[in-house]
């Protein structure tokens, strides 16, 4: 609390003296009652109630007390005590909420840029629904109404925004990882199946466009109209039942983490199922055994496993078929790459992906690439993620609905890094070129790889300090 003797007492600039010394006037002389002098307080000749300054002087002290006595009281809590400093009441708010007070909403597809002007790079976007914490920023010429410090990082122009009621922050709908739960995948397996935009040009049979065969799409309901059954898919598009049919569910996860811990290194995954099993390398004799598909096989310290005529020698007296194996082939880790820096490495001969950190191998999950080995090798940097998106192809006739987890690492030849709901032939060649994983696997690689992605982030590019992963696609 302010000491009042200093505030009385302070020179003719304090605020007490302007308050009660120089506002109130005589309106006949248009003077003040009292005036500053040199030699003390004077009382003005023209003071027509004839109050002195020592009673005007009292009557100050005396408001100053009744004003500043409830602040002061304010200091204790409610049974006198003073309140310890440098604790938080339970309802104070976390330290975030105070530095960032305020909740938006996306109204409209927001830029997310790095400084708070248009040329800025670009951090992230942000669809419609999304909720967002910030604070109020200045404005700019590009931004008139003002700029929002974004508390993950980065500036929105309040343009985007809305106030809303949320009371914490959270990803647009369509943004959201559960989305597709509950909902069935079909695929086009009839050529030129119809594919409507709307429910009236269902009705007038005016498709939008014909489908070709390994179209995918996500449907929420069927229903029948003139006798015909039709899928309305997620987005509310309308497709043709017939020359469809549904798709099974795939694994969600079939990565292997590494335990940095464990004597037996990792050596193949089995990618067949019931994959057998010879005394000899030669498949020609009876199995004697046989492997569970997805199945790990680690192998004893330095020794790998041992290609001989096409067969990878197991243990003494077991022969598998090296078909049947995707063998993992540790990549060495380039110079230019940190010793903490999170990279992947895509072996396009045997269909895994590593991940690694530095020098060590953190995960390993079989993948699905170009099935006419149009995944090209290379060294390559992620440049774009994405968190779902629809795929189309020979001007949208082949058309791949709600793909999550899209890293483009090859943004010219549109390869990329996504999740896969419409096969289980992980292990082999099956894609049109990007690199396919199961959805959780996907998921891993979405989040564990840079540029990191923020919770209501729809999508994130690399920024100055933060490029995006490396990634290293080799067949030899």
């Amino acid at each position: 609390m302010q000491d009042t003797s200093k505030l009385i007492m302070d020179d003719k600039h304090n605020f007490l003296y302007r308050l009660f010394f120089q506002m109130p006037l005589n309106w006949t002389t248009k003077k003040p009652f009292v005036s500053w002098s040199t030699m003390g307080w004077t009382a003005h000749t023209a003071n027509p109630l004839g109050i002195g300054p020592k009673a005007i002087f009292l009557i100050a002290v005396a408001l100053v007390v009744v004003a500043v006595g409830p602040m002061g009281a304010a200091e204790h809590d409610e049974v006198g005590v003073p309140a310890e400093s440098g604790t938080v009441s339970q309802a104070d708010p976390p330290p975030d909420q105070v530095a960032f007070p305020l909740l938006r909403q996306i109204h409209k597809a927001a830029v997310v840029r790095r400084g708070m002007f248009k040329g800025s790079a670009v951090l992230a976007k942000i669809f419609p629904g999304a909720v967002i914490r910030v604070q109020r920023k200045g404005a700019s010429r590009h931004c008139p109404n003002g700029w929002m410090e974004r508390q993950s990082g980065g500036y929105v122009c309040s343009k985007f925004l809305h106030p809303t009621e949320a009371s914490d922050p959270h990803p647009a709908p369509r943004d959201r990882p559960d989305l597709l739960q509950g909902l069935d995948r079909i695929k086009v397996i009839r050529r030129n199946t119809n594919l409507y935009r709307t429910k009236r040009s269902l009705r007038r049979k005016r498709p939008y466009l014909q489908l070709l065969e390994d179209s995918t799409l996500v449907v929420q309901r069927s229903f029948l109209q003139d006798a015909t059954r039709y899928y309305e898919t997620r987005g509310g598009w309308y497709v043709e039942a017939e020359g469809t049919e549904v798709l099974p569910l795939p694994p969600r996860e079939l990565g292997i983490d590494i335990d940095p811990h464990r004597t037996t290194p990792l050596g193949a995954i089995v990618v067949t199922e019931r994959a057998p099993v010879f005394s000899t390398p030669d498949d020609r004799g009876e199995p004697i055994d046989s492997l569970n598909r997805w199945e790990a096989i680690y192998t004893p310290p330095g020794h790998p496993l041992e290609v001989v005529d096409g067969f990878v020698r197991l243990a003494v007296g077991r022969y598998a078929r090296d078909r049947d194996l995707a063998r993992v082939r540790p990549k060495r880790r380039l110079r230019r790459i940190g010793l903490q820096e999170r990279w992947l490495a895509v072996d396009v001969r045997e269909q895994l992906v590593h991940a690694y950190e530095g020098d060590t191998l953190v995960r390993v999950m079989p993948c699905s690439t170009g099935k006419r080995g149009n995944t090209k090798p290379g060294r390559y940097r992620i440049q774009w993620k994405r968190r779902m998106q629809t795929m189309q192809l020979k001007k949208g006739r082949i058309r791949v609905e709600d793909v999550q987890w899209v890293m483009y690492y090859h943004r010219q030849d549109s390869i990329a890094i996504h999740s896969a709901y419409w096969h289980n032939n992980f292990g082999r060649r099956h894609s049109h070129g990007c690199v396919n994983l199961p959805p959780n696997d996907a998921r891993f690689v979405f989040e564990w790889t840079t540029p990191y992605v923020q919770a209501e982030d729809s999508e994130r590019f690399p920024a100055p300090g933060e490029p995006g992963s490396r990634v290293i696609v080799f067949k030899d």
